[in-house]
């Protein structure tokens, strides 16, 4: 039967983290690198460089122009107003409609 040390577990999920932060950090930085040296794209041997272009960051626009001022930007629709919902539907109903649980580690 196996002992678990959960400081040992803790200290070599520390050590496993900041590598894979030095690791990413590096990925990105030769992503960049490619990217800049291939603006439209291209092939490096095997492998496809593209480039997409970035997202809009809606909720940037939406606060540049607000819907008093620019309504016609905007549209009238029914949503579910969450906090009624949760006082009208039991809790066990919810629970159907509830993702899986996450571990953090801090």
């Amino acid at each position: 039967m196996t002992t678990i040390n959960p400081a040992h577990l803790m200290a070599e999920y520390h050590q496993l983290k900041e590598a894979t932060n030095q690791i990413k950090n590096r990925m990105d930085q030769i992503k960049n690198l490619l990217g800049d040296a291939y603006p439209d794209g291209g092939t490096i041997g095997d492998h496809k460089i593209s480039i997409v272009r970035g997202r809009i960051n809606w909720a940037r626009v939406a606060k540049a122009y607000p819907a008093q001022d620019f309504p016609q930007l905007y549209k009238q629709e029914i949503s579910l107003d969450q906090k009624k919902a949760e006082a009208m539907i039991a809790p066990a109903q919810l629970d159907e409609y509830r993702g899986e649980p996450s571990v953090s580690i801090r």
